[in-house]
């Protein structure tokens, strides 16, 4: 953004690079709604996960407060987890096939997903 030297405040101009740069944004997103509109796949694209780490589950108990509520949930089949580690840990762990282990994931959150109609 320029700025134009007043004393009033105001005054600011978007520049030619901020200009092109929301052109390009209003044109690809005109060309994303379209194909939105148009392909039948995509229309429940906000239910589609990307993720691999989707894990079949029944919940087994809610517990609801004021403004949360814990959902725990009971997996319905054995499943297998990729880690992704560095080669050093992986030898410093002294990693072998059949060795017993405990998975520690990480997660900013864990999300639930429900076909079930309400």
């Amino acid at each position: 953004m320029d700025r134009a030297r007043t004393c009033e405040g105001g005054g600011a101009e978007l520049t030619q690079t901020g200009k092109n740069l929301i052109k390009a944004y209003l044109r690809y997103k005109n060309e994303f709604d379209k194909i939105c509109r148009t392909l039948p796949r995509w229309k429940g694209l906000s239910m589609e996960l990307s993720t691999r780490n989707e894990i079949d589950c029944e919940v087994i108990s809610v517990e609801t407060g004021d403004l949360a509520a814990a959902v725990k949930l009971r997996t319905m089949k054995p499943v297998a987890i990729t880690a992704l580690i560095i080669k050093e840990a992986a030898e410093d762990l002294k990693l072998k096939k059949g060795n017993k282990v405990k998975a520690v994931i990480k997660a900013t959150s864990v999300n639930i997903s429900s076909k079930e109609e309400p």
